[in-house]
């Protein structure tokens, strides 16, 4: 009998030049179908943690650095098998700093005058669970 594999793919997520796919706990994006009046842009969230292996604390909290966690300072790419699936910024950002751990909402702005679009699909969610 065959087996089915549910493993996820091999993604990759990046805050302008900073790479936390190794600090990943969760992370959803999703895309509504279009109703008059809704954007078709991309939405989401995710969760990280302090993992000293692959970044400081201080990498990772937006007090000291800014930078890369306060909203709308860095495009951040979301990536499957080396083919960006979406750009997006963090519109809001927290880090508990007793637990190690921080939450972003996120979403995707168009740059229109770049001749930015949607993808095609219609409907679309993707959710990846990591360690």
């Amino acid at each position: 009998m065959p087996t089915l594999d549910y493993s996820v793919l091999p993604f990759q997520v990046f805050i302008g030049d900073l790479e936390i796919t190794e600090l990943i706990d969760r992370f959803e994006i999703s895309r509504p179908i279009p109703e008059q009046g809704n954007t078709l842009t991309w939405t989401g969230a995710f969760n990280i943690y302090f993992n000293p292996e692959f970044v400081t604390e201080s990498q990772i909290d937006p007090v000291t650095n800014p930078a890369y966690f306060r909203p709308y300072q860095k495009q951040c790419i979301f990536s499957i098998m080396g083919f960006i699936v979406c750009r997006f910024y963090i519109e809001r950002y927290v880090y508990d700093s007793q637990e190690k751990t921080g939450e972003a909402s996120i979403y995707q702005i168009l740059d229109i005058a770049n001749s930015d679009e949607p993808s095609d699909e219609i409907e679309l969610s993707i959710t990846a669970q990591g360690n």
